[in-house]
């Protein structure tokens, strides 16, 4: 090959026109991919949004709470979940090996005791603040917190017993 040497020869009669053709043929493409492209994400994001506000919107409550009842059971209400909260802390707080079974059966009757309070729930609603159905919540209440206490006594006996044998 030498240097300096250009070709000179003529393009084929209509090269040029062919040549546009097939360049706005694929320009055409390549903006037809990216027009489909941008619908795609535009039906991408609408999908997110709505299943995002589907996961998000406000749940219909199934039925009422004691709180729903009076100022007095929204009161007792508070104080009785403030309890089995506090309790379940403290039931956490004292898992070890020996324990670990006692406190999983505990909870799981306390769960059940909550499965319940959410039918009662749904009763109450349905009765129209039934008194005898307020009671069962209320006992449904104490129940939890009396398991989870006595729970916490065993879990204080099981710790001083093994004290006792390390001395």
């Amino acid at each position: 090959m030498q240097k300096n040497k250009f070709d000179i020869h003529q393009t084929p009669e209509g090269h040029l026109e062919r040549f546009k053709d097939r360049f706005e043929a694929n320009s055409f493409n390549s903006k037809s991919k990216t027009h489909k492209l941008k619908w795609y994400l535009i039906a991408a994001s609408l999908t997110l949004l709505v299943s995002l506000w589907y996961n998000f919107k406000p749940q219909e409550r199934l039925g009422y709470e004691l709180a729903d009842v009076s100022e007095q059971m929204k009161e007792t209400q508070t104080y009785f979940t403030s309890v089995i909260e506090s309790e379940i802390k403290k039931v956490n707080l004292q898992k070890s090996e020996h324990t670990d079974q006692m406190i999983n059966d505990a909870l799981i009757r306390v769960d059940l005791l909550q499965n319940e309070y959410n039918n009662l729930s749904i009763e109450l609603k349905n009765t129209g603040f039934d008194k005898r159905i307020i009671n069962a919540m209320i006992f449904n209440f104490q129940q939890r917190i009396e398991i989870l206490q006595n729970l916490l006594d065993q879990i204080e006996i099981i710790k001083n017993s093994q004290n006792e044998t390390i001395i």
